[in-house]
C-alpha cells in the first residue's frame, strides 16, 4: 500500500507549483530595461519594486495554501480514521467572513472529496493519481469545472467585503478566476496526454 502521507506531500508540492504560477498572472511583475541598468536610481527603484513583487508572490502562495491545506489535512483523517471532517466546520475555522462561509464550505466539500480520491488512488505522482482517480479527461474536467463554478460562487459573495479595503479587487479576482481556470486545463490536457503518448 501506498504511504498516505507521501501522496499526501506530491499533492501538496502539486498545489503550491499550481499557486506559483498563479501568482505570476495576478501579480504584475516589473520589468526591467536597459535604461534602468545605466541610471542607478532607476536600477534601485526596479529592485525595490521587484523585491515587493517577490515578497507579495510569497504571500499570495501561503495564503492560497491555507484552504488548500486545510481540506487536504480533512482528507487525511477522512482515509485513515473512516471520518471526513464537515465542510462547514473548515469554514468556520477559516478567516473568510461569516457571510461567505456557507460558500467556503461548498467550495470545502469539493476539495476534500477530491483529496480523498487522490489518497485512495494508486500511483508513483500526483499526475498518476489523477489519472487513476479519474480515468478520463472528460471526468477529471467535469471536476475542474465545479471546482471553478463552487469558487466563483465564492468569490462573487466575497467581493462586496473585499470592495471595502480593495479598490482593484474585481480586476484581482478575474485574473484568479482566469488564471486559475486557464492553468488548470491545461494542467488535464498535460497529464491525460500523457497517458495517452505512454500506450
Amino acid at each position: 500500500m501506498e504511504d498516505i502521507h507521501e501522496k499526501k506531500r506530491w499533492i501538496l508540492e502539486q498545489e503550491e507549483a499550481f499557486a506559483r504560477r498563479l501568482s505570476l498572472q495576478v501579480i504584475d511583475r516589473p520589468r526591467l530595461s536597459i535604461w534602468m541598468i545605466l541610471i542607478p536610481i532607476i536600477f534601485v527603484h526596479y529592485f525595490y519594486r521587484f523585491q515587493r513583487f517577490v515578497s507579495g508572490q510569497k504571500e499570495f502562495v501561503q495564503n492560497y495554501l491555507i484552504g488548500i491545506r486545510r481540506a487536504l489535512e480533512g482528507a487525511v483523517e477522512a482515509v485513515e480514521k473512516g471520518k471526513k471532517p464537515e465542510p462547514k466546520t473548515l469554514a468556520a475555522a477559516s478567516d473568510v467572513p461569516e457571510i461567505v462561509r456557507e460558500k467556503q464550505a461548498e467550495v470545502y466539500a469539493v476539495l476534500l472529496d477530491h483529496y480523498t480520491d487522490l489518497l485512495r488512488a494508486r500511483g508513483d505522482d500526483v499526475e498518476s493519481l489523477i489519472r487513476s482517480a479519474y480515468k478520463s479527461q472528460t471526468n477529471y474536467l467535469l471536476f475542474l469545472n465545479h471546482l471553478d463554478r463552487v469558487e466563483k460562487d465564492r468569490n462573487a459573495q466575497l467581493k462586496p467585503v473585499l470592495h471595502r479595503t480593495t479598490e482593484e479587487v474585481d480586476e484581482i479576482v478575474n485574473r484568479i478566476e482566469r488564471g486559475s481556470g486557464a492553468l488548470r486545463r491545461e494542467a488535464a490536457e498535460k497529464i491525460f496526454s500523457k497517458r495517452s503518448g505512454s500506450l
